[in-house]
């Protein structure tokens, strides 16, 4: 959306003191992702880190947090519930709020900017030892702030300035296009704002979240994907799956001929989805195990001085489980769809068959390696207790999705 063009039309705006203080917040820069990050020191103490600490601290518990207060003024300044009566009831209020939130996003960039390229930098192989500032906990933490700012406050600024200039132009209150168009943007702004209030939520809750708790956030995303598989995959079989795609149904547009090539293929993604649904299952309730411990806390955590790199590594190790199994799942829907030639797809099927059993085993036996009893004072004999019942959990499960697997048709 061209909004600068739009803001020449309205020279004149009640609006334009709101229209420079928000692009004077639209002229700050993240910095990339791809940056220099400078030259890691493999040997840091947490005292030679002190500054940085700070740094997380500060970012953490004062600007992000001042940016969600910002916005949540910004907002109330605009009165969105009521923009046709009064939407924007104090613009010198609005002005104020934006300027604050100009210097905050400026330091909160300048914070940032510190903890990228200032040395010293942690080396993810050798921060075992380095608590908050493990690389992969303090890369997140700009992941996140870069979300916050690059991907959802610059770009949802843009939007309040046409809703703005809609407002401004009376004639156009009345008319039913322009309503729609205002509608769609409020909805936008609305979505990104309170997604903006999530991701810093995210931030500030770090700090007291363990490796594990980090990594049981990501899960619990996992396994909605999965339950989202399985209702998809329910619906294969119930023959529903095209008509909630929105796609044709070939029964009232094809001749007899494509419906009966329709008709196998149906029969065929069918029986498919049903030798998948108990690996699907497992899935769900594997992430499910791993990341619900409100209802069922699990009897262990990651070892404290699991390095970055590691970390990284167990986080790969396990997502790739889940991307199998989307592979086989993304497979069966192509069958379902297609009113072409299926042998390719059958062929990939037997294929990758057994792929999320080998990928979940080594996801349990990485895990496996990591772990550490949720105390760190337990015994020897507790932690050979931990790991006889971490395998008694997880890989009496692990064998029978197998052998389901191995007794479906695709396998043979």
């Amino acid at each position: 959306m061209d909004v600068e063009s739009d803001s020449e039309t309205s020279e004149d705006s009640r609006y334009n003191g709101v229209f420079s203080a928000i692009e004077k917040v639209r002229k700050h820069e993240y910095p990339s992702e791809s940056g220099h990050w400078g030259s890691p020191y493999p040997h840091l103490t947490n005292d030679q880190l002190d500054e940085k600490l700070d740094v997380v601290k500060t970012l953490c518990t004062s600007l992000l947090p001042a940016i969600k207060r910002q916005l949540t003024a910004f907002l109330n300044s605009l009165d969105l519930s009521e923009h046709s009566d009064n939407p924007c009831p104090n613009v010198e209020s609005t002005v104020s709020i934006l300027s604050e939130m100009s210097d905050t996003v400026g330091e909160t960039i300048s914070a940032a900017e510190t903890l990228v390229w200032e040395p010293p930098l942690p080396e993810p192989r050798h921060d075992r030892h380095l608590k908050e500032l493990k690389h992969f906990r303090y890369t997140r933490i700009l992941r996140i702030t870069r979300a916050v700012i690059h991907g959802n406050l610059l770009n949802l600024l843009p939007d309040f300035s046409l809703l703005m200039i809609f407002w401004d132009r009376q004639e156009n209150l009345n008319d039913i296009t322009s309503q729609l168009k205002s509608a769609n943007l409020i909805s936008t702004v609305s979505w990104r704002a309170a997604n903006i209030r999530n991701l810093i939520d995210a931030v500030v809750r770090q700090s007291t979240l363990s490796d594990l708790a980090i990594l049981q956030e990501t899960w619990q995303d996992t396994r909605q994907n999965t339950h989202k598989m399985l209702k998809t995959l329910f619906k294969v079989i119930n023959g529903t799956y095209l008509d909630s795609s929105g796609r044709v149904n070939w029964n009232e547009q094809d001749g007899i001929t494509k419906q009966e090539v329709k008709g196998l293929h149906r029969a065929c993604s069918i029986q498919l989805a049903q030798s998948v649904i108990p690996v699907v299952k497992l899935a769900r309730l594997f992430y499910g195990k791993l990341c619900n411990i409100a209802i069922h806390p699990i009897p262990f955590t990651l070892d404290r001085e699991l390095s970055s790199a590691e970390y990284n590594m167990l986080l790969k190790t396990m997502d790739a489980f889940h991307a199998t199994i989307h592979h086989l799942v993304a497979e069966i829907y192509l069958i379902d769809e297609s009113d072409q030639n299926i042998v390719p797809h059958i062929r990939s099927l037997r294929q990758i068959t057994l792929h999320p059993m080998s990928t979940l085993e080594q996801a349990l036996l990485a895990l496996a390696f990591h772990i550490a009893p949720s105390h760190a004072d337990d015994t020897d004999r507790r932690r050979a207790a931990l790991q006889r019942d971490f395998k008694a959990c997880f890989f009496s499960a692990e064998r029978y999705a197998r052998r389901c697997l191995l007794e479906s048709p695709q396998s043979r």
